[in-house]
């Protein structure tokens, strides 16, 4: 996946370092309810810099920074769900592996690999598209 990220925004880590990262975390239970600080994580960030998945997936839209095409997704890519069927304000956010699956949290270890579709037919929070890692305010 080409480096598309916001103007201003600090670097974030490579897609095969952010993968890597995502790996060795598959396990972690620290993450529950946390999803955007885990993808946050995974690019090398200590802070996504939005409040939840749902305002981040907010942010990228109004940027013109999501795609709703989940034919091609570039391994890396951040998958947008969002959350207000269910009543989760917060959304979710996953980063894509590949093959159809997705690094999460709220995977049978805690961090770890779940099917792309899961967190919309499993949790009733529908994908709302993908993007770069499009976080303008994110820390490091």
């Amino acid at each position: 996946m080409a480096e598309n990220i916001a103007p201003g925004q600090l670097p974030a880590a490579s897609v095969e370092e952010a993968m890597a990262k995502a790996a060795s975390m598959t396990g972690n239970w620290g993450y529950q309810n946390m999803c955007l600080s885990l993808v946050a994580t995974f690019y090398g960030y200590t802070s996504a810099g939005e409040v939840g998945a749902q305002q981040a997936a907010a942010t990228i839209s109004a940027a013109g920074q999501m795609h709703t095409d989940l034919t091609n997704i570039p391994v890396g890519a951040l998958i947008w769900y969002d959350g207000t069927p269910v009543g989760n304000p917060y959304g979710h956010v996953a980063m894509y592996a590949g093959d159809g699956m997705v690094f999460s949290n709220g995977a049978p270890t805690g961090v770890g690999l779940i099917p792309l579709h899961e967190p919309a037919d499993g949790w009733g929070e529908p994908i709302i598209g993908w993007s770069s890692v499009w976080l303008p305010t994110a820390t490091k």
